[in-house]
């Protein structure tokens, strides 16, 4: 939906992306593994995170943090409430690709902060 109605969509790292995504669907839906299937849709997912990270990285304030805070929360909770297997590695990586996002969306306010952490210690020497 984002090639056509959201920001991106034009640029050659898009579609090779896009293209990617549908070989780990069609990857997913080949294999009858769960385990396979679980690394295909990574590998789906995650080609479409590359451009939204580039666009994160470049126009942080078009994403909302809320999204991904609560979207890593509920993965954290998924992984409490049951016994880790071999699909947890799933809740992991959106762990992990939530905690990035929402770096990348304030990662101005954080060398921001501590930019001005070591000009008030400059000052006071």
């Amino acid at each position: 939906m984002s090639l056509w109605r959201g920001m991106g969509g034009s640029s050659k790292v898009d579609w090779l992306c896009f293209g990617i995504a549908a070989l780990g669907v069609v990857g997913w839906k080949i294999t009858g593994n769960p385990v396979v299937a679980i690394w295909f849709s990574i590998l789906a997912d995650l080609s479409a995170y590359i451009p939204a990270f580039i666009k994160t990285w470049k126009h942080p304030k078009t994403e909302s943090p809320w999204y991904y805070a609560l979207s890593g929360l509920a993965a954290l909770l998924s992984l409490i409430a049951y016994k880790l297997d071999a699909s947890s590695v799933f809740q992991i990586y959106i762990i992990v690709c939530c905690v990035i996002m929402v770096a990348l969306i304030y990662r101005r306010e954080l060398l921001l902060g501590k930019n001005k952490v070591k000009r008030s210690r400059a000052y006071l020497n």
